[in-house]
């Protein structure tokens, strides 16, 4: 009778050392697993990557391209006007001083000539920081991501010049624009989902709000849709219709109206009243 006693002991001590083993070879391949997960080469943008065939590409690629645009407008000197460039796809355009409008007043003169040392200084830093930021969008996409741009027509200019904007704008165009048709609808319903169900939390500032609705709306007109539709149009138009219609700017002008007044009221009602 000890003699069973004992063997089920020694079973049951076997058998939990066998449990604790299992668990820990699912830990290490769990750890394993995360450490192989592609978190980017910069330190400060672990998890923001760029990956062009995920299944949320669209947001993905809106999210890791905001983080990507604040790291450089804090770290990259006169980062700011790079932000500009990475926020609204297209270079800052540096405007130059007006000229002394009495050269013979010194102070003026001088002052125009500090202007324009400023200018220079930043339209340097500005070249030097597109240069650079090539490496750091480079840096965070994935191997499948690079094979996939590697594959464009215009990539090897944009490698040879180290543009960065075009490289963007490249990224862009394959999230965007997939060939898949039914990805561009799926696209679609998930970006219009984030907007209308987008509400600000009790944590989430109103500047944090603001951004994330902004960036709700630049997914939805990345993807060459609209928030709106022509029922308020007449609304928004001069009472008296012209002989000839109304022009294009006439009507381009009372669709942006409805469409922030439609942003506007989205804003108010799902704000946080707490």
């Amino acid at each position: 009778m000890n003699n069973a006693a004992s063997s089920v002991a020694t079973t049951n001590s076997v058998g939990q050392k066998d449990n604790k083993e299992n668990n820990k070879n699912s830990a290490n391949i769990k750890e394993s697993y995360n450490s192989r997960r592609f978190t980017g080469a910069n330190e400060c943008l672990k998890g923001k990557v760029f990956k062009v065939n995920s299944r949320d590409a669209v947001h993905q690629y809106s999210d890791t391209l905001k983080a990507v645009a604040d790291y450089v407008g804090q770290h990259y000197t006169h980062g700011g006007d790079n932000k500009f460039m990475i926020e609204n796809l297209t270079d800052y355009n540096f405007v130059r001083p007006h000229n002394p409008q009495n050269a013979n007043d010194q102070f003026e003169l001088e002052s125009w000539k500090k202007q324009l040392d400023i200018r220079w200084k930043r339209t340097g830093a500005y070249a030097d920081n597109k240069m650079k930021l090539y490496s750091l969008i480079w840096g965070q996409s994935t191997k499948s991501t690079q094979r996939k741009l590697e594959t464009h027509q215009d990539f090897q200019q944009c490698k040879s010049e180290y543009d960065s904007l075009k490289l963007i704008k490249i990224m862009r165009e394959f999230v965007f624009k997939s060939d898949d048709r039914q990805y561009k609808y799926k696209a679609e319903d998930q970006a219009k989902r984030n907007y209308y169900f987008l509400r600000q939390t009790p944590d989430m500032s109103c500047q944090e709000y603001f951004e994330r609705v902004r960036d709700a709306v630049n997914v939805i007109k990345g993807l060459g849709r609209s928030l709106i539709d022509d029922m308020h149009l007449k609304e928004e138009l001069p009472e008296r219709e012209p002989r000839n219609g109304y022009t294009q700017e006439q009507t381009a002008e009372a669709r942006a109206k409805i469409q922030d007044k439609t942003i506007a009221y989205r804003i108010l009602v799902r704000a946080d009243r707490t």
